[in-house]
């Protein structure tokens, strides 16, 4: 089936190191979304429902994603922020600095998209930009979506690599709250390792 699996994690969380000890030890490499602004000391992340809470992983722990594809996910992710324009510019700008590459992608914090936001963001030297709602034209200005999360069993994503040609799968490590979802998460891993890819990669293989 081929590399055809892009699979992202969002925030830069502290429990992202235990999901890259599994990833390493699978051989696989996944795009991490990662948000700087927060990384200059420990914050408490609250999830959309309010159950559960994520803590942005130090400054000094971040090297632990550098064998992964690292995309922005704004610098502080606030919503409606009036300074939008600077915080995508920021967050480049720092990744870029931290990890001595070149950043390429772009998730909008929250998912939120609309024509400005994509003006901002291709301002600011992204190339491949993730909302998190379809709410503009598919792939205009190279905006793409993801269709799963890593919750959905690998045959129900495989349907859509069937029909589409590959598929996206998102999700956030404050969301693995027991040692079941832990044990889940590397058997999810475990069924796809072979198709599993980056955004990075699958935007380059598919000339987006």
């Amino acid at each position: 089936m081929g590399k055809t699996i892009a699979t992202c994690w969002d925030d830069g969380l502290v429990t992202d190191m235990p999901l890259i000890s599994i990833l390493d030890r699978l051989n696989i490499k996944a795009t991490f979304a990662l948000t700087p602004g927060r990384y200059t000391k420990t914050r408490v992340w609250n999830s959309n429902d309010q159950s559960s809470v994520g803590v942005c992983i130090p400054l000094e722990s971040v090297f632990g994603y550098n064998h992964h594809d690292i995309w922005s996910h704004s610098s502080m992710h606030i919503r409606h922020d009036p300074n939008y324009k600077s915080d995508y510019i920021t967050a480049k700008s720092v990744l870029e600095k931290i990890f001595n590459r070149q950043i390429n992608g772009f998730c909008f914090p929250y998912g939120d998209i609309n024509y400005e936001l994509v003006a901002a963001a291709k301002s600011a030297g992204y190339t491949w930009l993730r909302a998190g709602r379809k709410s503009l034209p598919y792939l205009y200005n190279h905006v793409i979506y993801p269709k799963h999360h890593w919750r959905d069993h690998p045959d129900v994503i495989r349907q859509t690599v069937s029909r589409d040609g590959f598929a996206i799968v998102v999700g956030h490590t404050y969301e693995l709250r027991t040692i079941d979802d832990w044990n889940n998460l590397f058997k999810w891993y475990q069924n796809i390792s072979a198709e599993a890819t980056t955004m990075t990669e699958l935007c380059i293989n598919n000339n987006w």
